[in-house]
């Protein structure tokens, strides 16, 4: 199979980045209505634990999303492992926010926190299945942006709701938003379950091999992508929180264009037999990505002041050197958003978790070396640092495997022009 035709291609592109920019639009406005209605010190305390409640989401997904799209067997049978991993991850999500009120690192967190927190982790959870789900489908241009944008449209009109009513405890909102997102992401989840109806409740055997074998590698792109935050949460005064959770939005706004190029590659991907065509669509979209990356974060980078103090406030000045770093970064971590998933088609599971595996424990010991002054600017320094040599090293790795790939290929046509 071929690459898909230019036109088609540059239609789904903007069906997705039209998709990812509205989420985006939304977490602008629900980041501005926290941090208007709550401040530095509650916005900061919110901020921590929902962080926590949302990487236990993807710590719990098990790499069955990232299987969801490469997974190659029959659709029966699919439904009911999800469902269980579901129920799952809310008891998970409850175990981790439980784990901080008995160590005492949030101390503002209650059991009615916790309850919330647990929503939180079960409704992005949620959200993630079904937009796996309409990946497997190839339903890019429509069905994976509305699984999407509901939850989120949910939850911004539960944080209007809590800023007219003027309460700043942290529990209320975590209570809050957690159900906004749990509802809409729980129908959309059991709607997009109906083809995948039958089966046993534990998954097949090819699906449980996919599964767990990108596990070591969806974990290190967790440890890449989250330790930072973990560490902010939990390490940090809440309003350090607050002015990094601001540098987070931030890259992901940056990064929002690139990453969608990587989600319509992933999906191309596993589609094409032939190495050749695999390696020109991957030297095409990463230099789309590297340059539109580029292209959005520079009027953030030099307007950060402006645009912190216009939509934020000035309490939130504080957000600006490492919102200008974390901008920068968004280049190299659209990036390996882009390497990584080819690796996962590529079947460079092993190679891939080996090279994440040195990135994240080089940048676990830089973090923990830097957490007692509670600094933001060296936080985000490494977090650029790290995502730049990882960008490199995978890049060496995915050109390595398309090279192996050819040349096994190669080797297995017989050579018919060898005299008898």
């Amino acid at each position: 199979m071929g690459l898909t035709l230019p036109r088609a291609r540059m239609q789904l592109l903007a069906a997705v980045a039209g998709g990812n920019s509205l989420v985006l639009m939304l977490g602008l406005v629900s980041g501005i209505v926290g941090a208007r209605a709550l401040g530095p010190v509650s916005r900061g305390q919110y901020v921590a634990t929902y962080s926590v409640a949302s990487i236990a989401s993807v710590a719990f997904s098990l790499g069955i999303v990232q299987a969801l799209v490469t997974y190659r067997g029959p659709d029966r049978g699919i439904g009911k492992p999800l469902k269980l991993q579901a129920a799952l991850s809310l008891f998970g999500g409850a175990s981790a926010l439980a784990l901080l009120v008995g160590l005492g690192v949030h101390p503002w967190l209650t059991w009615f926190g916790v309850g919330g927190g647990a929503a939180v982790t079960t409704g992005s959870l949620l959200t993630s299945l079904s937009a796996g789900l309409a990946q497997r489908r190839g339903d890019m241009a429509r069905g994976y942006q509305w699984v999407r944008l509901v939850p989120q449209s949910a939850l911004v009109l539960a944080l209007l709701v809590l800023w007219a009513y003027g309460t700043t405890d942290p529990n209320i909102w975590l209570v809050a938003t957690g159900l906004a997102l749990l509802a809409p992401a729980l129908v959309q989840f059991l709607r997009a379950l109906k083809p995948y109806a039958g089966g046993s409740w534990l998954p097949s055997r090819e699906l449980a091999r996919q599964a767990f074998a990108t596990v070591p590698m969806m974990l290190g792109i967790l440890l890449v992508n989250r330790l930072d935050a973990l560490i902010v949460s939990v390490a940090y005064q809440p309003e350090q929180a607050a002015y990094y959770a601001v540098a987070l939005a931030a890259l992901a706004a940056c990064s929002a264009l690139g990453t969608a190029l990587g989600m319509i590659a992933f999906s191309q991907l596993r589609q094409l037999e032939e190495v050749q065509a695999k390696a020109a669509l991957i030297r095409a979209t990463l230099v789309k990505t590297i340059l539109t990356s580029a292209l959005t974060a520079l009027p953030i980078l030099v307007f950060a002041p402006s645009l912190i103090r216009t939509l934020l406030g000035a309490s939130f000045l504080g957000a600006v050197g490492p919102t200008r770093v974390l901008v920068v970064a968004s280049v190299a971590y659209s990036v390996d958003y882009l390497l990584l998933h080819a690796l996962l088609i590529l079947g460079g599971h092993r190679v891939g978790t080996v090279v994440q595996t040195l990135v994240a424990a080089c940048m676990a010991v830089l973090l923990v070396l830097v957490a007692p002054d509670e600094r933001l600017l060296p936080v985000a320094w490494i977090v650029l640092a790290m995502h730049t040599a990882l960008g490199c090293l995978l890049y060496l790795v995915v050109t390595r495997q398309l090279r192996v790939s050819h040349s096994a290929i190669a080797a297995a046509v017989p050579d018919h022009g060898g005299s008898s």
